[in-house]
């Protein structure tokens, strides 16, 4: 039974990536928008679910059975997940909010880059028609008149495309979120790096010290061993040399 349910799933990555590296920049799990959007894009004024097949209840997936074991308990939950849906779709739409959802079966490999296609068309689409929407507003600058001047002063007129510069601004605005949010998955990954290091580190001086511990004990019976080889020798030359045991013994006791 495939299931994504949660925040920052498979399914959830593969799209904000692309999305990504096409030039979009994007908030992710705006908990101010109903329903929690996996991905925020303001410029588009669109928002996007990635929803699991089994949790949301894809309808006429193949993907998406409905569970025989605690069937009531699983038709109550998902039915209640697919009126959520529906609900908090209709929210983002009365705001004026366009919402698009991906499928958990549309992102399989031989699925996928069509579905990601489609959907940077139907983003690159709806800024263009944004676009030739938009309307200019005009604002009326008045000129000092020259001191002595009996000429009627001339009002020139000077169109600023407001839209166009709050487009700008989010733009930047959503570059630099976009930014951080990298930044802050940097730093995120190397503080588990330096966690593993530091465990790696700590895990090697355990070693070390065993290891020295058995070097020691090691040394200290090769020189017993050599000592004794060589007192051995000692009292093998003199019994060599003529001399008793008894004055070998004597002797070594002296």
């Amino acid at each position: 039974m495939s299931c994504i349910h949660g925040k920052d799933t498979k399914p959830e990555e593969i799209v904000r990536k692309y999305l990504f590296s096409k030039g979009f920049r994007y908030r992710k799990n705006d908990k101010k928008l109903p329903g929690s959007p996996d991905v925020v894009l303001p410029k588009y004024r669109t928002v996007i679910f990635v929803n699991g097949c089994f949790w949301h209840g894809h309808d006429g997936c193949r993907y998406f059975i409905w569970p025989k074991n605690n069937a009531e308990f699983w038709h109550h939950k998902i039915e209640t997940n697919i009126e959520r849906d529906a609900r908090k779709k209709k929210q983002l739409e009365d705001a004026g909010w366009n919402v698009i959802v991906v499928w958990e079966c549309q992102l399989r490999p031989e699925k996928r880059d069509k579905t990601l296609e489609e959907l940077e068309s139907i983003l690159k689409a709806r800024i263009g028609n944004a676009s030739q929407k938009r309307q200019l507003i005009r604002r009326t600058v008045i000129m000092p008149r020259p001191k002595g001047s009996k000429n009627k002063v001339k009002t020139p007129v000077v169109i600023i495309d407001y839209a166009a510069e709050l487009e700008k601004k989010i733009s930047e605005k959503n570059t630099l979120e976009a930014d951080i949010t990298a930044l802050e998955a940097d730093v995120d990954g190397l503080k588990v790096q330096l966690k593993e290091k530091k465990t790696a580190l700590k895990a090697l001086d355990k070693d070390i010290a065993a290891l020295e511990q058995k070097k020691s004990r090691q040394d200290a019976e090769a020189l017993r061993k050599a000592q004794k080889e060589e007192i051995d020798k000692a009292i093998q030359q003199l019994l060599d040399d003529g001399m008793s045991m008894e004055e070998v013994l004597n002797k070594l006791k002296r």
